[in-house]
């Protein structure tokens, strides 16, 4: 009440209906002056050890999310000067949304961010810290690891972390060996996810009449269950493409209207080269920017590195278009 300059300290009632905004910024203040003693009192006994936060993901850029802080008063922002990274908890995001929502939470923080998501088999074994509909498959956390790290994340934290069967550490193998393929690109190269154009090709297509007019409906709705990423580090660009599907594959429309001159389309992760067919190994710009076809599996990442051609690359396996 004397922070809000009230006369009377309010009742539940008032504060809810009309102090709202006032306990949320007393909370987060309280909020942020635990965090900055407990972060002193480890600094003073052992300043060695790195401080990580664990946290929770929020929508940043939309208006009115302090919202949130209603039910939890973590306003990150406001400690993050005290910190050494953030583990944000996405048990309860995945696939498309997880996508979106950690690339928004890494530019809104300065400190490293990494993602925490959940691996629980929702039994009586490991417990259920998600639902069935949540819980990832091997595949989908390689996913999700991939995407975290295509985002500009420092790294992944796994929680539980117990009762783990051997599919996960194969696939978390696996995607640890894709990335040491582009880790370059992630870490030292520039995002331009604008320099592509990326479309779903659909599966099927349907007219409906909608409103008095003929309204073409498409499966599956790509533009929710596909993302990407496109990195530049001296004058290549790395394109990661990710399909969220668990059965469709994406046949995704990839269209470069910025290219140059001859450009070789390689795939960093299998050493090969992708052609428009058998008889050349490079694209003109006007291919390029036309579009071409980028194939990625049910939950799967595709990796394409568009560069000058290089001496060797006739050596590499071509997959042509119509293959």
């Amino acid at each position: 009440a004397r922070e809000a300059g009230l006369k009377e300290t309010p009742d539940t009632a008032a504060i809810i209906n009309r102090f709202r905004k006032q306990w949320r910024d007393y909370k987060t203040r309280e909020c942020e002056a635990v965090h900055r003693l407990v972060a002193a009192c480890i600094r003073h006994y052992n300043p060695k050890l790195v401080i990580a936060d664990y946290n929770y993901p929020m929508w940043y850029n939309r208006p009115g999310f302090e919202s949130l802080f209603d039910s939890v008063p973590k306003d990150l922002r406001l400690y993050e000067d005290v910190i050494d990274a953030h583990l944000p908890s996405f048990y309860h995001y995945n696939k498309k949304e997880a996508f979106d929502l950690i690339d928004v939470v890494r530019r809104a923080l300065k400190k490293p961010v990494w993602m925490t998501p959940s691996i629980s088999r929702a039994d009586a074994v490991s417990g259920s810290w998600t639902s069935r509909a949540e819980t990832l498959s091997p595949k989908a956390f390689r996913q999700k690891m991939l995407g975290a790290a295509a985002s500009g994340c420092g790294g992944v934290m796994v929680y539980p972390g117990d009762h783990l069967d051997g599919l996960f550490f194969v696939e978390i193998d696996r995607g640890m060996a894709w990335l040491a393929a582009v880790e370059d690109f992630y870490m030292d190269g520039r995002r331009e996810d604008q320099a592509f154009r990326v479309e779903g090709t659909p599966l099927s297509e349907t007219q409906a009449a909608i409103g008095g007019k003929s309204v073409t409906l498409t499966q599956p709705g790509w533009p929710n269950l596909m993302g990407w990423r496109v990195h530049e580090l001296k004058g290549q660009r790395l394109l990661t493409l990710f399909n969220f599907h668990e059965f469709h594959s994406l046949y995704a429309k990839v269209a470069w209207p910025g290219a140059k001159g001859e450009t070789a389309l390689a795939d960093p992760v299998n050493g090969r080269l992708l052609t428009p067919d058998a008889t050349r190994r490079t694209w003109t710009a006007q291919e390029l920017a036309a579009g071409l076809l980028v194939f990625v599996e049910p939950e799967g990442t595709a990796f394409v590195v568009a560069r000058p051609p290089q001496p060797g690359d006739e050596k590499l396996p071509i997959v042509t278009q119509q293959e």
